[in-house]
């Protein structure tokens, strides 16, 4: 659920920050931010099938904090972003390893718990990515109205 809850956190903060300077700091022009979205879809839909068969090969407690690991370092990368080009191929990597927490999660799920338990485990699992989205906005207010030109 702390992932599911980062990954969409993350999701929200990128048209946060988009509408709280990104735009004009990184030149973005016309539909780039639409176009990073769509290439980390991409990336997310590629992404589903190879990390669900990883599950059958690699254990779930070593694979899962290993796909958080590579998506935080690529969450840091985007600080480093020069052009909006940039953060679309650090966003289709990001939905590579992003996609790792919703699909195996839901395979994990559905091994542990019968059906009866699993509409009600895998609502919790969801709504804490709402929760994620609920929760980026204040961040993001919070961040730039304490941060915003401070140190250049």
């Amino acid at each position: 659920m702390i992932r599911y809850f980062a990954n969409y956190l993350d999701r929200t903060n990128l048209a946060q920050a988009y509408v709280s300077g990104m735009k004009e700091e990184l030149g973005f022009v016309g539909k780039q931010l639409n176009q990073i979205n769509s290439i980390f879809s991409a990336g997310y839909i590629i992404g589903m099938i190879p990390s669900n068969l990883a599950l059958t090969y690699f254990k779930p407690r070593y694979f899962f904090p290993s796909m958080m690991v590579v998506w935080g370092a690529l969450t840091m990368c985007t600080a480093a972003a020069q052009k909006p080009q940039h953060i679309m191929v650090i966003r289709f990597f990001q939905g590579i390893a992003e996609s790792s927490t919703f699909i195996g999660t839901h395979y994990i799920l559905g091994a542990w718990y019968t059906e009866t338990e699993l509409g009600k485990r895998s609502g919790i699992f969801t709504s804490s990515g709402l929760a994620g989205t609920l929760f980026g906005g204040f961040l993001q207010t919070g961040i730039h109205s304490s941060m915003d030109g401070l140190h250049g």
